[in-house]
């Protein structure tokens, strides 16, 4: 497992190959030159991308102060696994750094966002798009649930 000072550099071309083939399409997301491993997770082989989630915000979410530049601070990386879609039968996840900032006027702290998982979700966006689709069709929940490597409840 690597941790965050293993991928905090960006690595421009496959940055963009990871990008095109997860079909990511947010510019604050990137991926070093050391994003992909397999990896086995609670007991299966699973592939695994670590890519890192930074920006600068424009306010606190918490207050709402705007930042000048220096009232909201960058602090450490937290590390998210997001599961994303299953890749030739193989589960499939998304280790994300999200960083974290601190506002100095409120002491509150809150993590970097991306359109590609909900805050507080630890499922991506086109996963849960695929699992609606097979909803319309006559396949149980458990069948769609062990297809993509879901809880069915």
């Amino acid at each position: 497992m690597l941790c965050y000072k293993d991928i905090k550099i960006k690595d421009e071309k496959l940055d963009q190959t990871f990008k095109q083939l997860l079909n990511i399409k947010d510019a604050h997301l990137f991926f070093s030159n050391q994003a992909y491993q397999k990896e086995r997770v609670k007991g299966k082989l699973t592939n695994v991308f670590y890519g890192v989630l930074t920006y600068t915000p424009k306010a606190c979410e918490c207050c709402g102060i705007l930042n000048n530049g220096n009232n909201i601070i960058k602090h450490s990386p937290k590390p998210s696994d997001i599961q994303l879609l299953p890749f030739q039968e193989v589960p499939t996840i998304l280790r994300l750094f999200k960083q974290r900032f601190l506002c100095k006027e409120c002491h509150h702290t809150f993590s970097a966002q991306t359109y590609y998982v909900a805050k507080n979700c630890y499922i991506s966006q086109p996963l849960k798009f695929a699992i609606a689709v097979d909803l319309k069709k006559k396949i149980s929940m458990k069948d769609i649930a062990a297809r993509y490597f879901v809880s069915f409840k």
